[in-house]
């Protein structure tokens, strides 16, 4: 039996390589294409909302955020109306830190 000469293994090592190069240049490629769909901004904003979303506890503090702010909202509403009297929105703004600070502390 013969051994293949020079020139033949060196055929077979370069048609190796070339379907390496092949192989790795379409990884690659679908490497690019999977981190271009990534950064486009809507991607970003989703994945930043599911993230969030997977956080513990995030819920409580929206829902308890929100009563505040809706809280305060009546409370302005409630007391001062449309008075432009600077001690009623001094009053108003009082109870508004102290509803904040119940809202906070459920």
């Amino acid at each position: 039996m013969e051994q293949p000469g020079a020139s033949a293994l060196l055929e077979q090592l370069i048609f190796a390589k070339e379907e390496l190069r092949e192989a790795e240049g379409k990884l690659l490629k679908v490497h690019f294409l999977e981190a271009y769909e990534s950064l486009k901004p809507v991607n970003l904003i989703r994945s930043t909302i599911e993230e969030a979303a997977a956080v513990p506890g995030l819920k409580a503090l929206a829902g308890k955020a929100v009563m505040g702010f809706i809280l305060n909202i009546v409370a302005k509403k409630l007391f001062a109306g449309k008075e432009p009297d600077p001690l009623v929105k001094l009053t108003v703004s009082f109870v508004e830190t102290i509803i904040t600070n119940r809202v906070e502390k459920t």
